[in-house]
């Protein structure tokens, strides 16, 4: 029996004509196969890039914004705290202090809850934080007597935390996910 090599090569030599019309049509059919996958390739490509770019873009800038709804929270957390502090203490405090103290407080809950909608509350990170939050606030309405240290503490734990999360998710926008 023939090998198909050899089947060809005797086609090819006894009928040139066929041959080459053979040859055409295969060539003309890679051509075609080549035109319709090489758009829908490039398409399926671009697209991927595409959605990747739009992904890290999204990401970046919820990073930026929980950054700074943390950077804020904890500056009117702190206020707050040495407000509630200093009264505590008899210290003589004038109304300025407290002329904005339910405007902050109002921000307060407001900030928190930004965080919370940011954040994912199942992923363990996540929850540490929210629960350093709810610490810290309750802290900065009723501080203790330990000058304060209970609430740097916490204030120092929620603030790694928080770079924690956002290296996390840094990490994430670089490598495109």
């Amino acid at each position: 029996m023939q090998s198909d090599a050899t089947f060809l090569w005797g086609s090819a030599t006894s009928n040139p004509a066929a041959f080459s019309a053979l040859a055409a049509v295969v060539s003309a059919i890679v051509a075609l196969t080549a035109t319709i996958l090489t758009p829908l390739v490039s398409f399926w490509i671009t697209r991927q890039q595409i959605r990747a770019t739009l992904v890290s873009a999204n990401r970046q800038a919820w990073i930026n914004a929980l950054r700074d709804d943390l950077s804020e929270l904890f500056e009117h957390l702190e206020w707050l705290f040495a407000l509630t502090y200093d009264s505590r203490r008899g210290s003589t405090v004038g109304e300025e202090r407290y002329k904005y103290r339910e405007e902050r407080r109002s921000r307060i809950r407001l900030l928190i809850n930004r965080i919370r909608l940011r954040i994912n509350q199942g992923e363990k990170p996540s929850a540490t934080l929210l629960s350093l939050i709810w610490k810290l606030h309750s802290l900065a309405l009723q501080p203790g007597d330990d000058e304060g240290e209970e609430f740097n503490d916490t204030m120092e734990s929620a603030v790694s935390k928080s770079q924690e999360i956002l290296k996390a998710e840094w990490k994430r926008v670089k490598k495109g996910l």
